[in-house]
């Protein structure tokens, strides 16, 4: 019964993220009233940057999201 927490766990980590993006969806929203695409590509383009200095050059998890 070890999986259940970390199920928990997971789905509040995943639930945060989209709740940030859709955070900031809703605040260029709100300022300029005009619903900005280019802000879900500059979050795709970050994630699989992280991905790359991560995985692929091998850099630590932490360095990679600074970066």
């Amino acid at each position: 019964m070890d999986i259940l927490p970390q199920l928990i766990l997971n789905s509040v980590i995943a639930s945060a993220i989209y709740m940030m993006i859709a955070l900031g969806f809703n605040l260029i929203y709100g300022t300029v009233k005009f619903f900005d695409i280019g802000y879900g590509a500059l979050i795709a383009v970050g994630g699989y940057a992280v991905f790359l200095f991560h995985k692929k050059l091998g850099l630590d998890l932490s360095l990679s999201i600074i970066l």
